[in-house]
């Protein structure tokens, strides 16, 4: 209804309400197209990049690391770019590490830690949303054995630094999740109180301790929660309604001949 209002405003504007003069009336079907291409391509507004698939860690971090000019992948409406892959003690091959499109995110693992070892790492990538939605908040959720933490950190429409912060050394927003010896729930979701809209950047930051027996993985799941986009009757509903104007003037401006 907003895009509609300020559709019909515009259209106003542009017309002054009177059509007079055939070079006028010209411009004025010239802007009445453009806005309505206009609108339909940001109702539907689809990437262009292909749309990301099963892959290894090792295989996204060599094609996602490219500005968002080109590279990247797709999964619905946010474009991935920039997977990193940052190692720390005992750290699997970037290699071993399967990247699972799953929903609006990914599904990372296995990862298994042997008994009495600690394996750390973390997975950095940035996300570009295309026109019409927000990130309102995420979900992460965990299938594991034996001792495992895993926080997610976010932040929105402004680049992460690492260690929990953001550019400037804002704290990062976060999102952890664990085994019932870390305290932390295996599922849990945030919602964030300034939402991303144009990008996001998210470092994950994995840890496991072996203990005596072993800790493992199956797969972190990842999951934007996205809002905003318009459902396809809404967006028939605004075209529709654009192109009624469009046929309105042209009437108008018969009748004033």
């Amino acid at each position: 209804m907003l895009q509609f209002a300020a559709t019909l405003w515009m259209v106003k504007t542009i017309t002054g309400g009177v059509i007079v003069g055939r070079k006028r009336s010209i411009s004025i079907k010239l802007c009445l197209s453009l806005l309505v291409a206009g609108s339909y391509s940001a109702i539907f507004a689809v990437s262009t990049l292909p749309s990301c698939s099963t892959a290894s860690l090792a295989n996204y971090i060599s094609t996602t690391a490219n500005p968002p000019a080109t590279g990247g992948c797709a999964i619905g409406i946010l474009d991935y770019y920039n997977m990193s892959y940052i190692p720390g003690s005992n750290a699997p091959a970037a290699s071993t590490v399967s990247v699972t499109p799953s929903g609006s995110g990914f599904s990372f693992g296995p990862v298994t830690a042997a008994p009495g070892q600690t394996v750390q790492f973390e997975i950095d990538y940035d996300i570009f949303i295309d026109p019409a939605p927000v990130i309102t908040g995420d979900d992460m959720g965990l299938d594991v054995t034996g001792s495992v933490q895993v926080t997610e950190y976010f932040c929105n429409d402004v680049s992460y630094v690492g260690n929990g912060l953001c550019l400037g050394s804002t704290p990062a927003l976060s999102l952890s999740v664990g085994t019932p010896d870390t305290g932390l729930p295996e599922n849990a979701s945030i919602v964030f109180a300034h939402p991303a809209t144009v990008s996001q950047y998210v470092g994950i930051v994995f840890t496991l301790k072996g203990g005596a027996g072993g800790a493992s993985f199956e797969g972190l799941d990842t999951a934007s929660v996205i809002s905003g986009v318009p459902e396809p009757a809404s967006a028939a509903g605004f075209l529709a309604g654009v192109l009624a104007l469009a046929g309105g003037y042209r009437l108008k401006r018969q009748r004033n001949r």
